[in-house]
């Protein structure tokens, strides 16, 4: 959907009601440099790198990599969905293509996860082990899941600020008992547990990882219609003071009970605070841009940010590899200076932005061809994986 000009809609506007927010599309193109750059560096820097202040440093900013996509993932939901509130609230047409496709990224996080390109292979060797890596819920599971309970919770509710009501203390749940949650130790089989633990080794659990989409859901809500300039300006330097505030708070927490910043993980309550500070932060930042007309100088990037399934899916095979073949963190490892920890990661973004670049293409000149691709990958990959006996 195209922007009208400020002068059509007079002064007072930013934008015309309902278009796209290309400031959301620099917020999701900033998180996916995030996720490959840092996904790179974690599988190969050397150990001289890994122990020095940078990556400290590094490891401190990719921590909010996640939030950032989570938060991203229930912004942009909440905004698609109360422009058409009452048709999603409804089982038709767009509430099934909409669940389809967070079925379709559960699959995906699952595939990702297949120890090899046999089924008989995996019963063979299958033990309580192997079944625990299968089965871990990485952050594809995690939007999947939440995608789908966000959008149950809106069919059951009236309006968007009445579930706002809902949806920000259950985000607040989320990230408060994240820290007594995840530790434990529970009875049950690894692929339920998984998704509230980490005692199965999921890099990724409910709590608190669904509290960033519900807060992401609820800056959807709230985020001013109107497209009045000064509506969302308002709007921003709320979220920039509270952003701020949270950073500021969590980082003085942890100086206070002498644990390092930057370095924790989700069962730290000031990480967990910094982290909302840090997204609301990003988000303004982008805003910022946009309104200096950054983000339409460079607007033809923003085919990443619509497909952003891709680019996860491309960057994790040629980098860590799949069942179709191994990565190149297979053949390297560990073992990269920083000249070709740069080199390595340039040469992954060209070939993942080539690939996401042809995708997007076929998908906006010829919807059908894509699915008839899709359909005869799928059915490649279910007859080879049925059939093949190692």
């Amino acid at each position: 959907m195209q922007t009208q000009s400020s002068q059509a809609l007079g002064p007072e506007y930013m934008r015309k009601p309902g278009s796209r927010l290309f400031f959301v599309d620099l917020f999701r193109l900033f998180a996916i440099f995030l996720m490959v750059q840092g996904h790179v560096f974690r599988a190969l820097a050397n150990d001289a790198i890994q122990k020095g202040l940078f990556w400290r440093i590094h490891e401190t900013v990719h921590g909010l990599t996640a939030p950032l996509f989570l938060f991203g993932s229930g912004m942009i939901f909440m905004v698609v969905t109360r422009g058409r509130w009452d048709e999603y609230r409804k089982f038709g047409a767009k509430t099934w293509q909409r669940l389809r496709r967070y079925i379709y990224f559960l699959v995906i996080g699952y595939w990702l996860h297949l120890p090899s390109l046999s089924l008989s292979k995996t019963i063979r060797m299958m033990n309580p082990e192997l079944l625990a890596r299968m089965t871990a819920v990485d952050v594809l599971h995690i939007i999947s899941i939440g995608l789908i309970l966000l959008h149950l919770i809106c069919m059951l509710l009236g309006r968007p600020r009445r579930a706002m009501w809902v949806l920000l203390p259950l985000g607040v749940a989320c990230l408060a008992l994240a820290p007594l949650v995840r530790p434990l130790n529970l009875p049950g089989p690894s692929p339920l547990v998984s998704w509230l633990t980490t005692q199965y080794g999921s890099n990724f659990t409910i709590l608190p990882w669904w509290g960033y989409i519900l807060f992401g859901a609820c800056f959807g809500i709230l985020f001013p219609e109107s497209g009045k300039l000064k509506d969302e300006r308002r709007y921003i330097i709320i979220a920039i003071i509270s952003g701020v505030a949270c950073f500021i708070i969590g980082f003085v927490v942890s100086l206070m009970i002498g644990r390092p910043f930057g370095i924790g993980s989700p069962n730290k309550p000031e990480q967990v605070l910094a982290n909302i500070g840090g997204v609301l932060l990003v988000i303004s930042i982008a805003w910022l841009l946009e309104r200096v007309g950054f983000a339409k100088k460079i607007r033809k990037a923003f085919f990443l940010s619509e497909e952003t399934l891709i680019v996860y899916v491309i960057h994790l095979m040629l980098l860590y590899g799949s069942v179709l073949s191994p990565g190149i963190a297979t053949f390297i490892g560990p073992t990269l200076g920083m000249p070709m920890l740069l080199l390595v990661f340039t040469l992954i973004s060209a070939l993942t932005v080539a690939f996401t670049w042809g995708w997007h293409w076929v998908k906006k000149e010829n919807l059908k061809v894509l699915r008839i691709i899709q359909l005869a990958m799928t059915a490649l990959f279910i007859i080879t994986y049925l059939v093949s006996p190692v």
